[in-house]
């Protein structure tokens, strides 16, 4: 219920602030005097953006609050957004340059608030787009008559549904995340190669024992060549060297100091001759060094890809393996989920259509209701239909619900902005709200905004009738020019307009009856 409004510096409003009745409100006054300002008022409050055009002359920014005591589903709502008081201001700063609101003055999102405009205020006119037709608001109406069990069961298979469903995304999540390491390729790979522990090094060392076996036989084949194999060899040599001594000492030259000495170097190089023999010919290694290099290069390869050690590899080879038993497990389990999610998925199919059912059926029942206000406001003849089309299932069903209506018979029945006049829609709305209001049992605060223009006075006479059952049980503020409907007020608000010879000025003045 809406307490007070306060409103500074909104056109030609210097400052007008009053209390609402808990009944009926009456803000009348003649045209142009600024009585829609007041809704104009309100609504900016709401706005997501605010229009800077709205500031009047009186400062340098606009000021809007609302008092408001929370009935129990506007509570409910509230609570979502962390305020549990049940009392709230809310207030509307507007700039030149910006705006900011509050709500018991801790700033709030402006469209978040703007959200929240219709869980507090509902405004009937011609023209005005109510939140009457939110689906929101006609779903909750109808499951206010709808068998409540059978929305309790829905909600619970869904709530079933939704967690399984989860289950299977975090699942599929855990099978992806070991996919995109490709671990069966990985482990192919390595077991392709199939390192041991220590290879590497092991063959490491083998390589460069044999390339230094080679180094010695290389110099050993050089020293036999030299001493022995050569054509010019030492041994060649000094046995040459030997045999010219020989021939010189038959010539009677004495040669046997110099004779001893080739003799023993002649002697001492043929008895390493086998020894070195020996030596060049031993087998140090029975491998292939090429055999080893090759195995060298694989192993170099495969750490180059996994930029690890051979012995890392192999306990990589091990966690490879983990990976893909786990992968195995997941993918078992996905299967047990997805079988599962398809048998809570046809119960929850089963219990979205019998709550489909009920509603269908609440719905008529509401149309019943509406028919009775409409017939009370000259629309006897009218055609109102809840029409249901499916939709994916949802927290709050599998039903799209619009309502449907028609003042003539012979006219199919669609939105209202499409078959209705303006006090056409204007009634059909008090109609809806009225037969909302015996259902919800929540007291609503209702603006309606001159939705007297354009009718009777026999229709208004009946209009006047259903605005006071209305007021039994809602807060009704009324903007109007019509004096019957101002009349049955507990409180009138009367706008009147005055030009102090500088400025133009809308003010209040407050009659209680």
């Amino acid at each position: 219920m809406l307490k007070k409004i306060e409103i500074k510096n909104f056109l030609t409003i210097e400052n007008i602030n009053f209390d609402v009745g808990e009944k009926i409100t009456a803000i009348t006054g003649e045209s142009g005097a600024g009585k829609s300002l007041v809704l104009k008022a309100v609504e900016s409050v709401f706005a997501q953006k605010a229009q800077t055009d709205i500031i009047g002359n009186f400062g340098d920014k606009s000021s809007i609050k609302l008092f408001f005591e929370l009935n129990d589903k506007q509570l409910d709502f509230i609570r979502q957004l962390g305020i549990d008081d049940d009392e709230i201001v809310i207030e509307r700063v507007i700039q030149p340059k910006k705006s900011k609101a509050y709500i018991n003055h801790e700033p709030i999102n402006t469209k978040l608030l703007s959200n929240i405009g219709d869980k507090l205020i509902n405004t009937i006119s011609q023209t005005y787009k109510t939140e009457a037709f939110n689906e929101e608001n006609i779903r909750y109406v109808i499951d206010k008559i709808a068998d409540s069990e059978t929305y309790r069961e829905f909600r619970a298979v869904y709530e079933q549904y939704k967690e399984i469903e989860l289950k299977e995304v975090e699942t599929i999540k855990k099978i992806k995340e070991i996919d995109s390491k490709h671990p069966e390729i990985l482990l192919e790979s390595i077991e392709n190669i199939n390192p041991k522990k220590n290879e590497y090094d092991e063959l490491l060392n083998k390589s460069k024992r044999i390339k230094s076996i080679v180094f010695v036989k290389e110099k050993l084949s050089d020293m036999i060549d030299t001493l022995y194999e050569k054509d010019d060899s030492f041994e060649s040599k000094l046995s040459d060297f030997i045999e010219s001594l020989m021939k010189i000492s038959s010539s009677g030259f004495d040669i046997d100091s110099v004779s001893k000495g080739l003799n023993d170097a002649y002697n001492s190089i043929s008895e390493i001759k086998y020894g070195l023999y020996d030596l060049f010919n031993k087998d140090y290694s029975n491998e292939d060094i090429d055999t080893i290099e090759s195995r060298l290069f694989e192993l170099e390869k495969l750490q180059r890809k996994f930029s690890k050690t051979v012995n890392e590899i192999i306990q990589e080879k091990e966690e490879l393996k983990i990976q893909i038993k786990k992968k195995e497990e997941l993918s078992y389990e996905l299967e047990k989920i997805q079988k599962e999610k398809k048998k809570i998925e046809s119960v929850l199919h089963t219990k979205a259509d019998i709550l489909t059912k009920k509603r269908i059926a609440a719905s008529k029942a509401i149309v019943e209701k509406i028919k009775i206000f409409l017939d009370k406001l000259m629309l006897k003849d009218s055609i109102v239909r809840f029409q249901f089309t499916k939709k994916e299932i949802d927290k709050t069903g599998q039903d799209v619900i619009d309502i449907l209506f028609s003042a003539n018979p012979d006219i199919e029945p669609n939105r209202i902005e499409k078959t209705a006049s303006g006090g056409e829609r204007s009634r059909f709305i008090l109609a809806m709200k009225c037969a909302y209001s015996s259902i919800e049992k929540n007291k609503e605060t209702l603006i309606l905004d001159e939705i007297e223009t354009g009718i009777s006075k026999k229709t208004l006479n009946s209009m006047i009738d259903v605005i006071k059952e209305l007021s039994l049980s809602n807060q009704i503020i009324l903007i109007t020019h019509e004096e019957k409907l101002a009349n049955m007020a507990n409180t009138t608000i009367s706008i009147l307009k005055e030009f102090d010879g500088s400025k133009t000025k809308s003010f209040a003045q407050i009659k209680q009856s």
